[in-house]
């Protein structure tokens, strides 16, 4: 028995010295900022699915941060703040999830159970959208980041002049 449990530290351990802060493929995110953000997931989505963090235990939380890791380096952050923004899109995605499951687990009759499960499913509903908003919060985002705006703000074209408002592409003749 102690050899299982010995086994199983060691794997841990190692899955551990593996692990880097979550991976985000740019230099932009800070790893004190990643580190920071995966242990607040992780905090939060063990409230969220184990009610308190008392209830996790070694593997269930490395198996939490590979999932996280690798849902963070699906959504590629580029910066600091794009990093924030992942991250709460991760925790909205999985208290929508939970929410959903609270609302198919109480199907039997009875006012306090309806009760409930109305509450879940507006939660759910309130959770997507919201969930919706910050994924477009961070397309606006890398959208603004992408463009460079110029204004103008005086434009003066005198007799005989031309003035050209827009993007201008040189294209070369082959």
């Amino acid at each position: 028995m102690k050899e299982n449990n010995n086994n199983k530290e060691k794997q841990i351990d190692k899955i551990k010295e593996e692990e880097s802060p979550l991976t985000t493929n740019s230099a932009e995110v800070r790893p004190a900022v990643s580190e920071q953000l995966l242990n607040d997931l992780v905090r939060q989505i063990s409230i969220t699915k184990l009610g308190s963090l008392a209830n996790r235990d070694k593997s269930s939380v490395a198996e939490m941060k590979k999932g996280i890791s690798d849902m963070f380096a699906n959504i590629k952050p580029q910066d600091d703040i794009e990093a924030m923004l992942v991250a709460q899109i991760i925790a909205t995605h999985e208290a929508t999830m939970v929410s959903f499951s609270h609302a198919n687990a109480a199907r039997s009759a009875g006012e306090v159970v309806s009760k409930f499960r109305e509450l879940s499913i507006n939660q759910s509903v309130k959770l997507t959208r919201n969930y919706t908003i910050l994924m477009q919060a961070l397309a606006a985002y890398r959208n603004q980041v992408a463009v460079n705006n110029v204004k103008v703000k005086n434009v003066h074209v005198h007799d005989g002049g031309q003035a050209i408002v827009g993007n201008i592409n040189k294209h070369e003749k082959s």
